[in-house]
């Protein structure tokens, strides 16, 4: 009711900076932090002088685990603060010498002490796990939401566990795509180039070995010309020079059986010819049929798929 009541208020006159800040401390003890922040940061913009925007920020970040931005917002509050307001600027020092401790034991914790080969190992068995849940599911949606993927896990805890998984290519060598999303053919780049060793601008050494399993599900929503755009790509950015496995999905989405057929086609015409080292192939059809081929099985050559294309 009263997250209601602000939100009027919000609409009827949106400068006040005072209606934010209270529907954030309410959205707090909701829980719901994310919500807070979104809040807390129109104080800031209101209300850029004063520190009750950034204290409130600094609080709502430390509560998230954000400790580093927590730590600037709560010294930005200081400055904001006056020396007639002393009880004011005793709360914000708590709150900021607590941040500043939080910070200092997780940056001396024991696993910022791993050297960084154990560290990529760990989160390579996280993978293993992961990878090995998804194989048991159908491959007509991508992976849940509900099951976070332990290298974005891990690089959203600090800067450093962040450059640490960029740095891996191994950790990036699985790629799942769904159609459904219009940015598919951003994340396919924004994944590759770390697969490969290079960063979302193409600078780096490239030496990593880039993908060993693509999976694309909804496939038919992406388009035969943007799937071949999609894979050309990929193919220039080296990607493919160690694929061991691709699937294709044509499950729960809409499109007609020409599409699928054409898209099929090319396909498979290019990983004939770019994939070398690819040892199996998996179509799912829109009818839910299930096709896995073993490539070593074929003879160690792709003259099966002749009829396929090219």
């Amino acid at each position: 009711m009263a997250i209601e009541l602000f939100s009027q208020a919000i609409t009827i006159d949106p400068t006040r900076a005072a209606t934010y800040h209270a529907r954030a401390k309410t959205f707090e003890k909701l829980g719901r932090i994310r919500d807070a922040l979104t809040d807390a940061r129109e104080v800031v913009v209101l209300r850029p002088t004063s520190y009750e925007g950034f204290f409130l920020a600094g609080r709502l970040y430390k509560l998230a685990g954000k400790l580093e931005k927590a730590e600037q917002l709560l010294a930005q509050a200081l400055t904001k603060t006056t020396p007639a307001q002393t009880a004011e600027r005793k709360a914000i020092e708590r709150e900021r010498d607590s941040a500043s401790a939080s910070l200092a034991r997780a940056q001396f914790s024991p696993l910022s002490s791993l050297p960084t080969e154990l560290f990529v190992e760990i989160i390579s068995l996280a993978l293993t796990s992961y990878h090995s849940h998804l194989s048991l599911r159908p491959t007509s949606s991508s992976p849940p939401s509900t099951l976070p993927h332990p290298v974005l896990v891990a690089s959203a805890v600090c800067r450093s566990w962040r450059r640490t998984t960029e740095s891996a290519p191994r950790l990036w060598s699985h790629l799942f795509l769904n159609g459904v999303s219009s940015k598919s053919r951003t994340k396919a780049r924004w994944w590759a180039s770390r697969a490969v060793g290079l960063d979302p601008e193409g600078n780096g050494g490239g030496g990593g070995p880039g993908l060993s399993n693509l999976v694309i599900s909804r496939a038919q929503l992406i388009g035969t010309t943007g799937l071949a755009d999609l894979l050309d790509e990929l193919e220039r950015m080296n990607a493919f020079r160690r694929l061991k496995d691709a699937t294709f999905s044509w499950v729960d989405g809409a499109g007609t059986t020409a599409t699928q057929q054409h898209q099929l086609a090319r396909s498979i015409t290019f990983l004939r010819s770019h994939a070398t080292s690819l040892e199996s192939i998996k179509l799912e059809t829109d009818a839910r049929l299930t096709v896995h081929f073993s490539v070593n099985r074929l003879g160690h050559t792709w003259s099966s798929w002749a009829p396929c294309g090219g």
